[in-house]
């Protein structure tokens, strides 16, 4: 596999967006960046998020983030990645352990789809089937690195908010833990985030 990084970089979303996110997690560090998908994408994502870390002089092996074999991890702070058929991201940290986050095209989740990994209130409570989907996902990616959650049908959204045009906070729980996250519907893709 070649090493070089691919000409399409993956872009911070806008400041707006990302105050409000960082405000709502109380993480002033935290970047979301998002791009369209490409070939291999799982690959070119690491080699994106390995340039987005030597970018911030984050110290990563390089050989740990771009192994596909394996989760990537940071000594401090937390990463996620995510990739859709439309699009790819990532969400980091240097100063929080435990991130999720998750991409999705619009209307590639029924609710018939979205019923297999949450119950009938959580869909009706829920903005979008799209939605609650990235929700769901993100806040299993926290709760499976930070207490072992295995199925992502444990997990439970509730308290959706709406905070500004097409921006929710919601709130997730596993067993006795809570965590608030952001799920963001735009004309072009669905994402969310969480941190514990």
């Amino acid at each position: 596999m070649a090493k070089e990084i691919l000409a399409v970089k993956l872009q911070p979303i806008n400041d707006d967006l990302i105050k409000r996110i960082r405000s709502l997690l109380s993480l002033d560090d935290l970047e979301v960046l998002i791009g369209p998908a490409t070939k291999n994408q799982r690959f070119y994502l690491r080699q994106q998020t390995l340039q987005a870390l030597k970018d911030r002089n984050i110290f990563a092996e390089e050989n740990k983030i771009l192994n596909l074999e394996t989760l990537p991890t940071l000594n401090k702070g937390d990463f996620s990645l995510s990739h859709s058929r439309e699009f790819q991201g990532l969400m980091l940290s240097q100063k929080h352990q435990y991130l999720g986050f998750d991409i999705e095209d619009p209307g590639r989740v029924a609710p018939a789809i979205a019923l297999r990994i949450s119950n009938s209130s959580e869909l009706q409570a829920a903005p979008q089937p799209s939605l609650l989907w990235v929700a769901k996902e993100a806040a299993f990616k926290v709760f499976s690195k930070s207490q072992g959650a295995q199925l992502i049908s444990n997990i439970q959204l509730n308290h959706w908010t709406l905070l500004t045009k097409g921006m929710f906070a919601v709130h997730a729980h596993f067993r006795e833990s809570s965590i608030e996250g952001f799920a963001i519907c735009t004309n072009s893709c669905f994402y969310s985030g969480f941190k514990s």
